[in-house]
């Protein structure tokens, strides 16, 4: 029974090893061409949708009034009178995805991923192998940690001890290489969800794992360097004790902090580096903490914790991300409507442009995007209004007048870029010409 026990033991830290340092990485790779060929064929559906829908509104006899006057007149691309690769927004998905003119009769395969990406995936799956077996088969003996090790034992002497403080060093790196490890899962999966994925990814994530690892190392040894006799000095841990936890206790808390060494990136290399601020080549300004802020995605409405957490994927976490972000490229690469996209984008321009306080006064007032907002600017009986919203004496010189204000807020690229793609959508669902927001009335507005 013991021999079954034992073969038992053998035969799951083998499938461990396997599925965490093979199977996972290679379902990376495999990941990336499926993702890839599933959104070729969204864009090849959304553009086919469109040219159908022009065509049928040509067919009822509204002709391409209502088409952008650049679509009219064609472009370098040679697309027809009327295609959505006209859409610069449209073309750039168009040519990460693959699918210009020149690639789509020769669109490379998952052997031409696999020998592109073979040498960095080698390169971690060696490491994840390596450190998955010191987890898993080099921890059950003793042999080891009886040798002497740099990396384990630093400039301590070899004594008595020497044995169980490598044992501990060990104990840390593995640790931290857990979490270096899981991070980097989760980051090779980011990769697939925004389609970003290159072999230097699997080249970053390996450096970074060797990289937590070697700083917990370092900082293992600095640490206990910095005992006194008996104990753990407090001001070298980077974290706050709590009252009456035993000073032999903590050797264990540093487990945790291992972890998240590993699990965020060079979190322990700016702990040394604040540890010994004399090293530092740059001084963080003190205006920079003032001038820093976060506007999260709750702001938006129609925006709820799932929500968050799936444009978290594509690594859209705050308003200024969502509001410069390609609409057409969001659309295809997660599971919301494009009209619902839009609509976010547009809500997130406005709050970035004039702050959260002012963004929900308006909403008060219905104005929720930021083309609602030139829409009201374009009427002067909404400038009363407006201006005591929007008007503010910054530099002493008076409040700037609110048309000049909402053209400087329009006249961003990526406002403009998506009344371009509204006014796209505009030509299919409307009859009527581009009226308010589409037409930069207020450039020209007394």
């Amino acid at each position: 029974m013991l021999g079954y026990a034992t073969l038992g033991q053998d035969l799951v830290t083998i499938g461990c090893i396997a599925l965490f340092a093979l199977l996972i990485p290679v379902a990376v790779l495999i990941g990336r061409h499926n993702v890839k060929r599933y959104r070729q064929r969204l864009l090849e559906d959304l553009e086919t949708t469109y040219e159908r829908a022009v065509g049928r509104a040509a067919r009822r006899g509204e002709g391409l009034e209502n088409v952008l006057p650049f679509e009219k007149e064609g472009g370098a691309s040679g697309a027809p009178r009327g295609s959505i690769r006209l859409v610069p927004s449209f073309e750039i998905v168009r040519y990460k995805y693959d699918l210009t003119e020149s690639g789509e009769r020769h669109r490379k395969g998952v052997v031409y991923d696999v020998a592109v990406y073979a040498m960095p995936l080698l390169i971690y799956v060696l490491l994840t192998t390596l450190g998955f077996y010191t987890i898993l088969v080099l921890a059950k003996v003793s042999d080891p940690w009886t040798y002497r090790s740099f990396v384990l034992l630093g400039l301590e002497p070899w004594s008595k001890g020497a044995a169980e403080y490598q044992l501990g060093t060990a104990t840390l790196i593995c640790t931290a290489f857990i979490g270096a490890y899981i991070w980097s899962v989760i980051y090779l999966v980011r990769r697939i969800a925004n389609y970003d994925l290159s072999p230097i990814s699997f080249l970053r994530v390996s450096v970074q794992i060797l990289l937590a690892c070697f700083t917990v190392a370092a900082l293992r040894h600095v640490v206990h360097a910095l005992e006194p006799v008996g104990g753990i000095v407090a001001g070298t841990l980077p974290f706050d004790l709590p009252e009456g936890i035993d000073q032999q206790r903590i050797g264990a808390v540093w487990i945790g902090v291992a972890f998240l060494m590993g699990f965020v990136p060079t979190l322990g290399v700016e702990y040394l580096a604040d540890y010994f601020p004399k090293l530092k080549l740059k001084r963080t300004d003190p205006d920079a903490v003032a001038l820093s802020r976060s506007l999260p995605l709750d702001m938006i409405d129609g925006v709820d914790a799932f929500i968050k957490f799936r444009l978290a994927e594509m690594e859209i976490v705050d308003c200024q991300n969502l509001a410069t972000a390609n609409p057409v490229l969001l659309f295809v690469e997660s599971s919301y409507g494009l009209f619902e996209i839009v609509d976010w984008a547009a809500q997130a321009q406005l709050i970035v442009a004039v702050g959260p306080a002012k963004a929900r006064r308006l909403r008060a007032l219905a104005i929720r995007t930021v083309f609602d907002l030139e829409t009201a600017v374009s009427d002067p009986a909404w400038h009363p209004r407006l201006a005591a919203i929007l008007g503010e004496d910054a530099d002493g010189l008076g409040p700037v007048p609110v048309v000049s204000q909402v053209a400087a807020i329009g006249a961003n690229l990526h406002v403009q870029r998506l009344r371009q793609v509204w006014n796209t959508i505009l030509t299919v669902v409307t009859t009527a010409p581009p009226v308010g927001p589409w037409i930069p009335a207020v450039r020209t507005a007394a």
